[in-house]
């Protein structure tokens, strides 16, 4: 066990969205086992803005999503400035474990992976048994508390005041049920022709209205899934503006990806739709609540034009709307 008794702590992990979520059970952990302690997070924009408001995060150090040498540099000083006592990557790319470096930290933790593992004062393999993303991110702080805390939910915060700002900016009723189709990866995409069947037929269950959010880089998706069923399409949001959407959601359905871990962090109901994922890693949630996954992966390949194509070609609509039944269900009944 380390015998470092600072009380400065710096936590990053640069990207993803999703992967910035499943950070919150740590620095939950790190805020009840050092209550005095200042903790920062660093990470990269837009998605480290996810973590806003979050009360065991009293700053955040924002990188550029496309960082030049610059901008590390600016950062590696600002960070040097903040004289920390302890710092925990847990991304282990290049980039952090330079910068967890350069903060000069006399406790530096991270990733047992490649030559850069060297750059740590105490290196962290995968601990044995369960496999979560979770339980692995709590494992880097027994060099600080001498064991790992228990594994606990992920959490999110909105403020009540900007949920009702980005509601009566969309015009929103109280209570929505929000479909996500979209994917950064089209390898870990549902079909795009089921949507709007998944849609039409929840639409004819009955229920609070749907809307479906519109992916950044695959605009117009969002109204030829919406189509003529009467769901909403929704403009580009940005992180918290989603955020606050999920707030006011009853249900939620998306493939594989951040939105997915935000709308578990804030309580929805939600359904994941999973192909080259492994839920046991990255989906570490059923028990937890009404939270429900789906797990199909095809052979990689890929379209007519040389394209990834869908991995999750052997989901049904029908199998998806069995599992939106068990999370109303469990919902309806406060039940797991």
């Amino acid at each position: 066990m380390s015998t470092v008794s600072g009380e400065h702590f710096l936590v990053t992990r640069l990207r993803f969205l999703g992967d910035i979520v499943l950070c919150t059970p740590l620095l939950e952990a790190l805020r009840e086992a050092r209550p005095d302690s200042r903790i920062e997070f660093l990470g990269a924009s837009p998605h480290v803005d996810v973590l806003r408001d979050h009360p065991a995060v009293d700053r955040l150090h924002v990188l550029p999503g496309r960082a030049t040498t610059a901008d590390m540099l600016r950062m590696a000083l600002r960070l040097r400035q903040c004289r920390f006592d302890a710092v925990f990557d847990l991304f282990g790319n290049p980039r952090s474990a330079l910068l967890t470096r350069l903060t000069g930290a006399p406790l530096r933790v991270g990733p047992d992976r490649g030559t850069r593992a060297r750059l740590y004062t105490h290196r962290r393999g995968r601990p044995a048994g369960d496999r979560s993303a979770v339980r692995h991110h709590l494992d880097k702080l027994v060099p600080l508390l001498g064991e790992a805390p228990p594994p606990r939910p992920t959490s999110l915060r909105v403020h009540p005041a900007e949920r009702e700002r980005v509601r009566a900016a969309l015009d929103l009723p109280e209570r929505v049920r929000v479909i996500h189709p979209g994917s950064t990866w089209p390898d870990k995409a549902w079909p795009g022709d089921r949507w709007p069947i998944l849609v039409q037929r929840l639409t004819e269950q009955g229920g609070a209205p749907l809307v479906v959010i519109e992916p950044p880089t695959q605009r117009g998706l969002a109204a030829r899934v919406a189509g003529d069923t009467g769901a909403r399409p929704l403009d580009v949001l940005d992180v918290r503006s989603i955020l606050a959407l999920l707030t006011h959601a009853d249900l939620y359905v998306g493939n594989d990806g951040g939105i997915l871990h935000a709308a578990i962090a804030l309580g929805v109901p939600s359904v994941g739709l999973l192909g080259p994922t492994e839920p046991d890693i990255w989906f570490p949630y059923e028990h937890l609540g009404p939270f429900r996954v789906i797990h199909r992966c095809d052979e990689a390949g890929t379209d007519a034009r040389g394209r990834p194509r869908s991995r999750l070609t052997r989901i049904d609509v029908e199998e998806v709307l069995a599992r939106v039944g068990e999370v109303t269900a469990a919902t309806r009944d406060g039940a797991t």
